[in-house]
C-alpha cells in the first residue's frame, strides 16, 4: 500500500488537490486495523473483485478452506477460512471465516448464490462431495468436479472396485509435467458405465474418472503413487478425458 501510494504520488494530488500525502505507517496500521469490521471489509472488496472480474466466463472456480497457520492466540484456535478462487486468473472472489461451531458444507452451500456459477465448473475437495452441494450448483446454471475419499465410503468403494477391473471401459488421457527436478505422470481415465448403477444415491452424475498420479523426485529417485477419484454431471461431450 505504501508502495502504490509512492508510484501514485501524481495521482493523488489530481484527485485531491494539493495537500500532504504520507505512505502508511506500521503504527496507523496498528491504530487502525483494530477499528475495522473484517466481515464488512471482505464484503466490500468480494463485491468490488466481482465488478472487476478479469476471468473468462467458463474460468473454473475451487473453493477450498485452510486453517491460517501461527493465527492462534491464547484465546482461540486459529481461524479457518474458506476461499472461492478462479483457477486462471487466481482470483480470490469471495473469503469467509468458518465459525469453529459449524464447518465448510453450509456454509459454501449458503454463498454459491453470492458467487458467478452460471455457465462455470466448480472443482472442490472431498468434503464437499455432497449431493446437495451438486445440485445447488446445477440450480445455479453451473457444474462440479468433486473429488471422491472415505468421507463417501459406498461411493470410494464402487469406484476403487471398477477402475480396479482390467476390462473397466474407459477413455483415457495423460499428461507429463517436469519442474524443479520433479517429473509428475497424471493418467486419466473416465467412464460413463458407472451412471445407471449410481444414478439414486447421485442423479446428476454423467462420468466418473480415476486419475493415477506418479511423482519421481530425481535426486533420491524416491517415487510416489497415489489415485484419486472423480465424479462430475459433466458429459463427454462438455469434458473430455482431456479437459
Amino acid at each position: 500500500m505504501a508502495q502504490w501510494c509512492r508510484d501514485q504520488h501524481l495521482l493523488l494530488i489530481r484527485l485531491f488537490g494539493p495537500r500532504r500525502f504520507l505512505c502508511p505507517s506500521d503504527s496507523l496500521y496498528r491504530k487502525l486495523l483494530p477499528r475495522l469490521d473484517a466481515q464488512q471489509i471482505e464484503c466490500t472488496l468480494a463485491d468490488w473483485i466481482r465488478r472487476t472480474l478479469q476471468a473468462q466466463a467458463d474460468d473454473p472456480i475451487a473453493l477450498d478452506g485452510k486453517t491460517v497457520r501461527g493465527a492462534s492466540t491464547a484465546d482461540g484456535s486459529a481461524p479457518h477460512l474458506l476461499s472461492f478462487r478462479t483457477h486462471q486468473s487466481q482470483e480470490t472472489l469471495l473469503q469467509v471465516r468458518v465459525s469453529e461451531k459449524t464447518n465448510e458444507i453450509p456454509i459454501a452451500q449458503a454463498l454459491l448464490p453470492c458467487l458467478p456459477v452460471a455457465g462455470r465448473v466448480l472443482t472442490a475437495d472431498a468434503l464437499h462431495t455432497q449431493k446437495d452441494f451438486m445440485l445447488c450448483v446445477d440450480a445455479l446454471g453451473g457444474k462440479t468436479v468433486l473429488t471422491v475419499k472415505n468421507n463417501q465410503p459406498t461411493l470410494f468403494a464402487d469406484l476403487a472396485t471398477y477402475f480396479a477391473d482390467p476390462h473397466a471401459c474407459c477413455q483415457q488421457d495423460e499428461t507429463w509435467d517436469r519442474q524443479r527436478g520433479r517429473v509428475e505422470h497424471r493418467v486419466i481415465r473416465v467412464s460413463t458405465e458407472m451412471n445407471d448403477y449410481l444414478a439414486p444415491a447421485w442423479p446428476l452424475i454423467e462420468q466418473v474418472a480415476a486419475v493415477r498420479r506418479t511423482v519421481t523426485v530425481g535426486k533420491t529417485e524416491q517415487v510416489s503413487d497415489d489415485v484419486v477419484y472423480l465424479i462430475t454431471p459433466l458429459t463427454p461431450q462438455e469434458a473430455s478425458p482431456a479437459r
